[in-house]
């Protein structure tokens, strides 16, 4: 099977800049910098590497690999070297590997750097990728036959007696109380074995048969027996998640995990021996979510240790207690001080500021997730004021699929003052210019408004009232009327700011409720001038057919064509158009209601991709026709039922289907999410039948008989292929 892994690192991307910004792109591993695998798991893992634009010549990329002798990658090592090309009008390539079972008695890391480029390449931004293989149950073979309970299954077992096995990935901790974690591969459980201190040591792979409960609201397991089955055999290198996986009820609770560009409370740290209690906690906050770091007293290296610094990258077990969410590290080099030992800057900066040019396209929201904070910024709510809303990713784009968004509309009856701050500092240290081009869009008729503001003194951490801010007001007449609605280009140049490193804050002020919300999307940090994108006079592209665009990434297009389906996703603005040449779906984020069946529109837009899907998300829309026939589906067979297909965004027909399970059909109305899967076959070839919520006729309907005929949309969903019947008829 393949896997498509997730892990977002801190990194500068240069999406969306117009092509004066740079004259030849650079490469980048994007968006992975590291995955963890365990030997022999009989995963392909998919790498992807992104250009910072269009290639207009070829390019050939060399990849040196360290530690790949267990390794099978697609293309093949050469004398351990990966060689991928790109061809012009590429922006991305990718290779596989696949984990051996090896003879490697611990845990490992193979390396994947990017040594050279060559043609239409200028460089390397972000070259190296790294694979953490976790030899954890293949060197304790005594482990693999003893019958035992999943701890993914065991940590919803409350009351009952179990026989788990697991890596103790902790010291034995608590001051004495006979207290650890161990982990599988499907989760990890705090175990409290009281009095029994130092029974078992880090890396022990252990037998234990207890009953699981709960203290303070973390799950447990009380030992009756425990069994060494094999010894110090190595402690898992930990799971690199973001800000968004650290919730109460996490998967990765009781786990190893690794975070980056976390923010500590230095004052908390514990620089001399912890002398009273069991441990101490240090605030810390990552992508906008706050947690403890808590330092054991007596097994952590880090009791009594130097501050690592106000911005860390951190690896230890997560926990939790009571309504906390906490990390352990218990192990020499768990914690780091952010960016130690790379990066850097051009001019004269510090090295940890982040050089121009600088892109965010808000897209790592997708590792986000919806109302979180995206990478690159960190949220400061002013004390006092309100929490449950201010900044927050939100699907509602320029481009793409995501942007950020400042909104107390519906939230708490108080006043909001939320601060939107770069989580680095830029460094203008050796330019003359520096342009700020953004665009912005408002919603809501109400109070509350934005400031851009920047600060050459904030120190990066915490209250930003810490540092001395200079608004930048000759954005004030260029921002829209609040609920004018509509993106706005904002450009200006911060020329005062220039020969120091500053930080940028976007800062949201609210005194109701009932206030307006403000997107911000696409935004651009350059010396040179940005060519404008639209809405500021820049000339609109050539009218294309839809066929033609679909291979376009990341390219403004404009198409004309007829809306085939509702404006569905549950009221998320969004729906698919074809011409007589092709199909394709349109991401409108919060535009919701504006189109109908057989409407003919024209659309300016971006050509994307969200979970595999080609779309174009439109910076302008306009109806040009009403009333037009829905057109036929093009009927196909079972052997064109692929996410590749030439007809992805077209109306369909398909006959013989069945389904593998009709409980999953949705009789009565769906009530939560966006819509329902159905899986179905035809001719051998499984696929879904997506049923959306509240806009298709199915919504709520009998079973079909079987075998039938659906008509719908065809769509895709990473490696499934769908199709989105709406209409009563599409089904027969």
């Amino acid at each position: 099977m393949k896997k498509y892994i997730l892990l977002f690192a801190v990194m500068v991307m240069f999406f969306g800049c117009e092509e004066e910004l740079i004259d030849q792109p650079a490469i980048s591993f994007y968006p992975n910098t590291a995955v963890e695998a365990t030997e022999g798991d009989g995963v392909t893992y998919t790498v992807r590497l992104e250009t910072t634009g269009i290639l207009t010549t070829s390019a050939s990329i060399q990849i040196d690999v360290t530690n790949g002798a267990f390794l099978v990658t697609t293309p093949a090592l050469e004398s351990n070297t990966l060689t991928l090309n790109l061809e012009p009008g590429q922006t991305s390539t990718f290779f596989t590997v696949q984990v051996l079972e090896d003879v490697i008695p611990s845990n490992y890391e193979a390396i994947f750097k990017v040594s050279s480029v060559t043609g239409g390449l200028s460089g390397i931004a972000n070259g190296t990728f790294t694979l953490f293989v976790n030899s954890l149950d293949l060197a304790c073979p005594e482990a693999e036959s003893i019958e035992r309970t999943d701890l993914s299954v065991a940590r919803s077992q409350i009351g009952e007696t179990l026989t788990i096995v697991g890596s103790v990935n902790s010291t034995d901790y608590g001051f004495n109380s006979g207290q650890y974690f161990v982990e599988d591969e499907t989760g990890g459980i705090n175990i409290f074995h009281s009095a029994n201190q130092g029974l078992v040591n880090p890396g022990d792979v252990v037998k234990i048969v207890g009953e699981v409960s709960t203290f303070s609201e973390q799950v447990q397991i009380a030992p009756n027996s425990v069994d060494i089955i094999c010894e110090e055999n190595g402690i898992p290198v930990g799971v690199e998640i973001s800000g968004s996986d650290l919730t109460l009820t996490s998967e990765f609770l009781g786990r190893r995990v690794r975070l980056s560009g976390v923010t500590i409370n230095e004052a908390d740290w514990p620089t001399v021996p912890i002398g009273t209690g069991s441990g101490v906690n240090v605030s810390a906050s990552v992508d906008g979510v706050s947690f403890i770091i808590r330092i054991d007293r007596g097994e952590s290296f880090y009791d009594g240790s130097d501050s690592p610094g106000g911005t860390i990258d951190l690896i230890g077990t997560m926990g939790r207690f009571a309504d906390d969410v906490q990390i352990f590290p218990f192990f020499d080099g768990d914690v780091t001080s952010a960016g130690s030992g790379g990066g850097g800057s051009s001019g004269g900066g510090s090295g940890n500021a982040t050089a121009l040019p600088f892109t965010d396209d808000f897209e790592n929201c997708a590792g986000a997730g919806e109302f979180n904070i995206p990478e690159n910024w960190v949220e400061y709510n002013a004390p006092g004021t309100n929490t449950d809303r201010g900044w927050a990713c939100r699907p509602f784009a320029r481009s793409g699929s995501w942007a950020v968004q400042a909104s107390a509309n519906s939230g708490d009856a108080a006043a909001d003052d939320a601060w939107l701050i770069s989580a680095t500092a830029f460094d203008l240290t050796s330019v003359s210019n520096a342009y700020l081009q953004f665009y912005v869009e408002s919603f809501f008729d109400g109070d509350g408004g934005i400031t851009l503001l920047y600060s050459s003194d904030y120190d990066g951490s915490g209250d930003p009232t810490t540092g001395s801010w200079t608004e930048v007001t000759d954005i004030n007449s260029q921002l829209p009327a609040a609920g004018s609605g509509g993106f706005v280009e904002i450009l200006t140049n911060l020329t005062g700011a220039t020969g120091n490193e500053i930080y940028l804050a976007f800062q949201f002020e609210s005194t109701t409720s009932n206030s307006s919300s403000w997107t911000i999307d696409d935004l651009v940090f350059s010396e040179t001038e940005p060519g404008s994108g639209g809405g500021g006079g820049g000339s609109e592209p050539d009218l294309s057919t839809i066929s033609t665009v679909r291979s376009m990434a990341g390219m403004e297009v404009k198409i004309q064509g007829i809306v085939t389906t509702p404006d569905y996703g549950f009221n998320n603005g969004q729906f698919y158009v074809q011409d007589g040449t092709a199909g394709i779906n349109v991401f409108w984020g919060g535009n919701f209601g504006q189109v109908a069946i057989g409407d003919e529109v024209e659309i300016i837009g971006t050509i994307g991709d969200f979970s595999s899907q080609v779309q174009i998300s439109p910076s302008s829309l306009s109806v040009i026709g009403t009333g037009n026939a829905l057109p036929a589906g093009t009927v196909i067979t079972d052997s064109e039922l692929t996410v590749d297909s030439d007809l992805q965004g077209s109306r369909v027909t398909i006959s013989g289907v069945t389904l593998v399970d009709d409980s999953q059909w949705p009789t009565a109305p769906i009530d939560a999410g966006s819509g329902v899967s159905v899986e179905a076959t035809v001719g051998g070839v499984t696929f879904e039948i997506r049923i959306d919520r509240g806009e298709s006729f199915y919504d709520g309907s009998s079973v079909p008989s079987q075998p039938f005929t659906i008509t719908g949309a065809l769509g895709r969903f990473e490696d499934t292929p769908q199709i989105l019947p709406f209409v009563n008829g599409d089904i027969n």
